[in-house]
């Protein structure tokens, strides 16, 4: 073999045996994220690192205790004025029990246990505790597994606070120390170790012996025998290994104890040394960390020692790892020792700080994928290199350019999910996210000059193996197991060969489509992928068999080994070979129809199961069959349909790929992931399944698409790799947290090779990676709620009116008020790796129909939610990432209004009831008054035109009346005073029937709209003095003053003077009604723009809700306090519809004082008349005289009598408003009877006290006091309640009649009455008191219960009983005179003696002297005694004086009357 054959296949071989060699190794994969306060921590210098059981992160700072959850932090502290029990926030210590409580120490050295419920400090060593406690100082907090919190002082002994026994809050602290007696009795208070062994016994190692504690089911303490306790050693250190403890000493001596037969044994290790730690690695060795004699190896089945580490004299720690080395703290740096080889190296680094003047950790520890990490005594931070058996730096080599943070660290925490904390010099809190190291990146050139030299455009494996690699700058490389092994093109003359695909046929021919180089074939002369034979086929205008196009980008060989080329540009090109001549049928050439599918420019070529031929073209999708022929292109084109969700998602096809299910899937440019539903017959329309990022993709441009074994998909995006599971259809994303390397891929440039590893196309050389190993290590999660606002306002827990009785990750329930209802839950999953592909969902059920997909949102908010109980679940649909499902949820209780509660709406219901109740009264009541109205209006119809009716038949008998009484008036000569008089009043009163029978037709003309006005320029001011003065008379009767002025002394209108003079006429009829005597009427007339008339009265006025009702037809305007009489209803709404039909108004007010003002308004002018019912005239028409009174030509005084005689008459008096008839009345009786007037029921009641008369006749509707008020006043009155009562009314009902009865009144008259049988009425009701008198005498009641013949009241009858039951014992009394009768009745002599005048027709005396000669008569028809002695006893004191009465009284005298009585017995 030539020399230089030799030197080149060991070079070759050499080439090979060092990529045999392993590889160094690289640097950890990492994310790095530094915190500062600006992130939200309260202080950048950090003292300890906690992650609790629910997966937040704690962090102690100087400022108090700050809470993590990946994207938040929380401060907990004590603040100025704060209810805060913690009294330094500078935080030395965390730890957390197995309850769930947090125990901190702060720098203090006070204890504090945290609730993370109710986020509330707790001090263990408060003011009400024991003294023994509060004055503990404590050094340690070793939370144990049974529950208990062991806190550790250095010569105090310890306390042990009970996690399951409390007392008001307060963890039960039990004192273990050496004063105390039983379990609690240790042998020394200086404690050096506290240990747990598998069997939850507490060991204590101290000063002076060990002692083992035992938790009773009590929650106590008992102690456990030990064999021994040598209390003479001072035990350091405390370890189990299997079913033994190991125990060291500051002696030098190791003690075992068997926990199975609990045998106990010394071994004097190193006598007079102390042990600081010990290492049992389960072969058999023992190894103890000792102060002198450094690392020391005992071998405990031979005994033999050895010293392992020389020149270390002083070790304090031991670390075994995964590999078996020992790794020992040293006073300085950290020492390595290798049991294999039994070696030790010390390793150590420069520092940016001097340790000596800050707090650093000593940690040994490794991670997730092994890597060892070390924190070095006095600074130093690092990981092993196993390869160069080195500690390296990790970015933080002082004076390096990559040095990132300081490699001093104060304190460290590895995070068993592959995340570092740690704190150093340079402060604040660094995040290192430990990547796995599976995406293996590799360059084409290392030292390439252009960018161009390592993107890698095309890909392919041939069927050796061997991977086929071209970058865009025109070089092909072939590579083997990742080895390159040359340029199979180098040879070739045609240099830069841009290769955009490269495929190999079945014939293991490569095939290369090129950007302008036009397709190259490679046929291998050999099988070592170095030597082919190379020809290359462009693009000849003038030749329409060669390639369209000299840019090809796809290359296929269909199942029956033709070729398919796709250019960009050209279109398709099937390749005919004929040896090795090539052909090319292109649309140049065949495929005729061709251009009109627009698919010049094709991506990517793909064969689907049934040999349909699919082509991603920038201008949609075609499928065609070629077994259709080359002749005629028939195809099917798809494109974006707008509106329509099942086509193409994007017109810019980049790649189609088939599964090992025969799935067809396309990526587009900006459209996402598309499925093809299809049955791959070409003539069925195909639909598509778009998958975008709203479905989890990273990006919407997909370059490339490759599937693995599992038929996975992978799709290269413009935002990273983007794994689909296409089962599950969820998207599993990967980039630089995932160890990506950060770098963009290229287009149609990803293969599967035949091991399954993935090869994509890079613009930095290409990524390899093997799909099984890309799984990534799945742990368990928690899912958290950080935050509830109400209103934009953080809620705090346990505070005053707070929704909130813990915090809310705690909280089962959020109890709001209704106006609560606006409020935000923040979530989170506890996880500080991946917490940006973590995708949420939430929903609040009872709100909202289904969940809510968010995305990676990690807050909920809700507005105007109503009251109810709801429940807001929120979990994350990345369930690939995890384990488990986090998933967390919270009833939400949002409390109705006091209106919207269960009693608000009982008493709604109750309400409704009502209210349905009261709305059918309501329509009910409407619906009755709706037909009372109609019945009243029909009846008030009839009524109008029954009235009308009569009117008409009356005015002939009236005009009958009328003529007459005034021809005898006028003419008759010969009539007396009395009788001209009587006619005078006949004859007004006709009149007036006359003027109220012409108003009522009037007014119903006005009705019914048959009334003419006849308009005529009037002088107002002479038509309303004409008016006033038809009431002169009957102002100066009532003295009433009655006054008219006008500012003009014309005021011209344009008016109906008769219907004006009539409205006129029926106001001041109405004032005059209402006035009381001595009071004024006033009339004025003003002209302004309009003019105005005011009638203004001082009677009683009206309600002032009644101002509008007077002017209603038939409202009667009777007022209840002033018993005015009511009218006829008719006279103000006919003056009203006067008024309006004259285009005026007519209103009413009450004045300040007393009474009412009427104002009539009417307008200046003629304009306003307009209608058919007005006539214009020129003259005004004559206003008729019928307005009459009766003149005032007698006066109510009572009549004097000539004689003597008459003032034996009986006394009447008459009570009548109406002067006319009270003078008609008096002038009837005055011949028979003494007559007194009274004017009303008040006066009437008045001179009824005063003049006792012997009957009453009185009207019933007066002013001031009523007939029946004045019937009730003088029936309850003992001096009057005996006079007889007639009453005169117009009301002729029964019950109007019945009630006057029930009143006492003797009789009830109705107008009209008969004068004659009121005379005889008079006579016969004096004529039967009398004879009341008598039957009382005689002992015979004349009352009788008929109706009309009630002769006396009820008191009148018992008045006289007692009179006579007086007289009847004082008739032997000859001195008994009426004034004793008079007081022992309880009245004044003068009104008794009216009284019994009144109702025996005699007087005192006389009655006296009636009843003794009465009882004489009943004394002599016993016969018992004679005269004198009957004289004597009823009374007489003289014998003669009673003879001479006895015959005045019975004709005879008492001894004649006694002979006579005699001769009747015989």
């Amino acid at each position: 073999m030539p020399l230089k054959r030799v030197i080149a296949c060991a070079l070759f071989m050499l080439c090979l045996s060092m990529a045999a060699l392993p590889v160094v190794m690289a640097q950890p994969r990492y994310s790095l994220k530094h915190y500062t306060t600006s992130e939200g921590l309260l202080h950048d210098r950090i003292s300890c690192i906690l992650k609790d059981k629910e997966g937040f992160i704690w962090l102690g700072t100087w400022d108090g205790l700050n809470r993590f959850d990946g994207h938040t932090f929380v401060a907990y502290k004590g603040m100025p004025g704060d209810s805060s029990s913690l009294e330094n926030n500078k935080i030395r210590i965390i730890a957390e029990d197995s309850i769930g409580y947090l125990w901190v120490k702060a720098y203090d050295n006070r204890i504090y246990r945290f609730n993370k419920k109710n986020e509330r400090f707790l001090p263990i060593q408060g003011a009400n505790v024991a003294k023994n406690i509060r004055k503990t100082l404590i050094e340690s907090i070793s939370p144990l597994t049974n529950g208990d919190t062991w806190l550790l002082s250095l010569k105090q002994g310890a306390l042990c606070a009970s996690g399951s026994r409390t007392e008001n809050g307060m963890p039960v602290i039990t004192v273990f120390n050496k004063k105390q007696k039983g379990a609690q009795h240790l042998s020394d208070d200086h404690i050096n170790c506290l240990y747990e062994d598998q069997a939850r016994q507490v060991w204590l190692g101290t000063a002076a012996g060990v002692c083992c504690l035992k938790k009773a089911s009590n929650g106590e303490y008992t102690s456990v025998n030990l064999p021994s306790s040598y209390s003479s050693l001072s035990f350091t250190t405390i370890k189990q290994y299997g079913d033994v403890v190991y125990m060291g000493t500051q002696q030098g001596k190791v003690i075992t104890y068997n926990l199975k037969n609990r045998h106990m044994d010394a071994v004097d290790l190193v006598p007079g040394t102390l042990i600081n730690a010990l290492l049992y690695d389960g072969k058999g060795l023992l190894y103890a960390a000792t102060s002198g004699k450094g690392l020391v190896e005992y071998n405990v089945h031979t005994h033999a020692i050895a010293f392992r580490s020389p020149g270390e004299e002083i070790v304090l720690k031991i670390y075994r790892d995964s590999y078996g080395l020992l790794w020992l703290q040293p006073r300085k740096g950290i020492l390595k020792y290798d049991p294999a080889t039994k070696t030790a190296k010390l390793f150590t680094q420069k520092k940016d700080a001097e340790a000596l003047t800050i707090h650093t950790t000593y940690q040994v520890f490794e991670d997730t994928y092994n890597t060892l990490w070390v924190c070095m005594v006095e600074g130093g931070f690092g990981y092993y290199n196993r390869a160069a058996d080195k500690v390296e730096y990790f970015h933080d080599e002082p004076g390096s350019p990559d040095q990132k943070f300081s490699n001093v660290v104060t304190v460290i925490y590895h995070d068993p999910a592959g995340v570092l904390w740690f704190s150093g010099y340079d402060r604040g809190i660094n995040k290192v996210v430990l990547l796995p190291d599976v995406f293996k990146q590799q360059l084409i050139s290392s030292t390439a000059y252009t960018k161009t030299d390592n993107e890698v455009r095309a890909l392919c494996e041939d069927h050796a193996g061997r991977l086929w690699m071209g970058n865009k700058s025109g070089d092909i490389y072939i590579y083997k197991n990742d080895v390159k092994l040359g340029e199979p093109l180098a040879a070739y003359a045609q240099k830069n060969i841009k290769a955009y695909c490269i495929y190999e046929t079945r014939d293991h021919t490569i095939w290369i489509g090129t950007k302008g180089q036009g397709l190259i074939r490679a046929v291998p002369l050999a099988d070592d992928g170095l030597h082919y034979r190379i020809t290359q086929y462009t693009h000849n205008p003038n030749d329409a068999n060669s390639v369209s196009n000299n840019s090809i980008y796809t290359i296929l060989e269909d199942h029956k080994g033709r070729m398919w080329l796709g250019t960009f540009g050209g279109g398709l090109n099937l390749v005919q070979r004929d040896g090795d001549k090539l052909t090319f049928t292109n649309p140049r050439n065949a495929f005729a129809g061709y251009e009109a599918a627009r698919a010049n420019g094709i991506r990517h070529l793909q064969e689907d199961p049934k040999g349909n031929i699919w082509i991603a073209s920038t201008n949609g999708l075609l499928v065609f069959n070629p077994a259709d022929g080359v002749k005629q292109f028939k195809y099917k084109r798809y494109t974006k349909q707008p509106g329509d969700s099942t086509s193409l998602g994007n017109n810019d096809v980049q790649y189609i790929c088939r599964d090992a299910h025969n799935n067809m899937w396309l990526g587009t440019f900006g459209g996402g992931l598309q499925k093809a539903n299809t049955t791959f017959n070409v003539k069925d329309k195909i639909t598509f399944k778009v998958y975008t990022t709203a479905n989890g993709l990273p990006n919407d441009i997909i370059l490339s698409i490759v599937n693995d074994r599992h038929d996975h998909l992978w799709l290269t995006t413009e935002n990273g790799l983007s794994e689909f599971n296409t089962s599950t259809q969820v998207f599993k994303n990967y980039n630089t947290d995932d160890g990506l390397p950060p770098t963009a891929f290229s287009e149609s440039a990803a293969i599967r090779s035949a091991s399954g590893r993935l090869y994509l196309g890079c613009i930095d050389g290409f990524l390899s990676f093997d799909p099984e190993h890309t799984a990534s290590r799945k742990y368990t999660a928690n899912m958290a709620l950080t935050n509830f606002q109400v209103a934009n306002k953080i809620v705090v827990p346990a505070a005053e009116g707070s929704p909130l009785k813990y915090g809310i990750n705690d909280a089962h329930e959020i109890n709001l008020k209704y106006d609560q209802n606006l409020f935000t839950i923040d979530y989170t999953v506890l996880d500080y790796k991946i917490a940006h592909k973590i995708w949420y969902a939430y929903k609040l059920e009872g709100f909202d129909s289904q969940w809510n997909m968010v995305r990676n949102q990690r807050q909920a908010f809700y507005t105007n939610v109503p009251p109810g109980k709801y429940t807001f679940r929120v979990k994350t649909v990345s369930n690939y990432l995890f384990k488990n499902v986090p998933e967390k949820s919270v009833v939400v209780i949002i409390s109705p209004p006091f209106w919207k509660t269960g009693w608000a709406y009982l008493v709604y219901f109750i309400l409704a009831v009502v209210a349905i109740e009261i709305a059918r009264r309501i329509i009910v009541t409407m619906i009755t008054l709706r037909n009372r109205v109609t019945v009243e209006q029909k009846l008030a119809e009839l009524k109008l035109q029954f009235f009308t009716n009569i009117s008409h038949e009356l005015r002939t008998p009236l005009t009958l009346i009328v003529n007459p009484l005034e021809q005898v008036l006028n003419n008759e000569q010969q009539l007396t005073q009395k009788g001209r008089e009587h006619l005078s009043l006949a004859n007004k009163n006709a009149n007036r029937m006359v003027r109220f029978i012409n108003q009522l037709l009037d007014f119903r003309k006005l009705q019914s709209g048959s009334v003419r006005l006849q308009i005529a320029e009037v002088d107002l001011v002479a038509l309303l003095k004409q008016t006033v003065n038809y009431f002169t008379e009957l102002a100066v009767e009532k003295q009433i003053s009655l006054t008219f002025k006008s500012e003009a002394d014309q005021v011209m209108a344009w008016v109906d003077a008769e219907k004006i003079d009539i409205v006129i006429y029926n106001l001041l009829a109405n004032a005059f009604k209402f006035t009381p005597q001595g009071r004024r009427i006033s009339i004025t007339l003003v002209q302004a723009d309009d003019i105005y008339i005011r009638i203004s009265d001082e009677g009683p006025g009206v309600p002032e809700d009644k101002l509008e009702q007077i002017f209603k037809l038939y409202y009667e305007g009777a007022n209840d306090k002033t018993n005015q009489p009511k009218g006829t209803g008719i006279g103000l709404a006919f003056s009203r519809e006067l008024i309006t039909n004259h285009g005026g108004q007519v209103s009413a007010q009450n004045n300040p004082g007393a009474g009412m003002t009427f104002t009539i308004a009417l307008k200046a002018g003629k304009a306003h008349f307009e209608g058919a019912n007005v006539d214009l005239v020129d003259a005004p028409t004559p206003v008729p005289v019928n307005h009459q009174f009766m003149p005032a030509t007698a006066t109510d005084a009572e009549p004097v009598a000539a004689e003597a005689a008459e003032t034996e008459k009986p006394l009447v008096l008459i009570v009548e408003d109406n002067p006319e008839l009270r003078k008609f009345l008096s002038g009837q009786l005055s011949t028979l009877y003494r007559v007194e007037l009274a004017e009303d029921g008040a006066i009437g009641l008045q001179k009824a006290e005063q003049l006792i008369p012997d009957l009453i006749i009185s009207d019933v509707m007066m002013p001031n006091m009523d007939g029946i008020a004045m019937l009730d006043a003088l029936k309850n009155q003992v001096n009057t309640s005996h006079i007889p009562v007639v009453l005169l009314t117009a009301r002729s009902s029964v019950e109007h009649q019945i009630e006057g009865l029930k009143f006492g009144a003797d009789f009830y008259v109705t107008k009209p009455f008969n004068t004659g049988h009121v005379i005889a009425l008079v006579e016969n009701l004096i004529k039967q008191r009398r004879q009341l008198f008598n039957g009382y005498l005689s002992g015979k009641s004349l009352v009788q219960l008929a109706p009309g013949e009630i002769l006396i009241t009820p008191k009148d009858e018992q008045l006289l009983k007692q009179a006579i039951e007086i007289v009847e014992q004082k008739l032997t009394d000859a001195d008994f005179n009426i004034d004793d009768v008079a007081s022992a009745v309880g009245l004044g002599r003068t009104t008794f003696y009216k009284k019994l005048k009144s109702l025996t027709g005699m007087a005192p005396v006389e009655f006296v002297k009636e009843m003794r000669l009465k009882r004489a008569v009943q004394l002599m028809e016993t016969a018992e005694y004679n005269i004198s002695e009957i004289s004597y006893l009823v009374g007489f004191g003289s014998l003669a004086y009673f003879s001479t009465c006895f015959k005045e009284k019975y004709g005879s005298t008492p001894s004649q009357y006694l002979k006579q009585l005699k001769q009747k017995q015989v």
